[in-house]
């Protein structure tokens, strides 16, 4: 049986582990074809069960850490430009 203290917040026991990749790509807020483009890119990593590929939400989660994680870093590099 699962230890109900070991799920993430908001997430159901019933919830399932991986995602088709039309379920990934509306949970990360993307298209199927983005979706599959980092997925040949090598930046999200799936599985193939038979002919159909599952993304691990974990796998989801790390990506978009990575993402925003670089994408504040950017920002934060990013000259304040004076006022003329």
């Amino acid at each position: 049986m699962t230890d109900p203290a070991s799920c993430k917040p908001n997430e159901s026991l019933s919830a399932p582990l991986g995602l088709r990749p039309s379920d990934a790509a509306r949970t990360l807020g993307v298209s199927e074809s983005t979706l599959e483009r980092l997925t040949k890119a090598g930046e999200i990593a799936c599985v193939k069960l038979s002919r159909v590929k599952i993304y691990s939400r974990e796998e989801l989660r790390r990506w978009l850490a990575v993402k925003t994680e670089a994408s504040r870093v950017v920002v934060e590099a990013r000259p304040v430009e004076q006022p003329r």
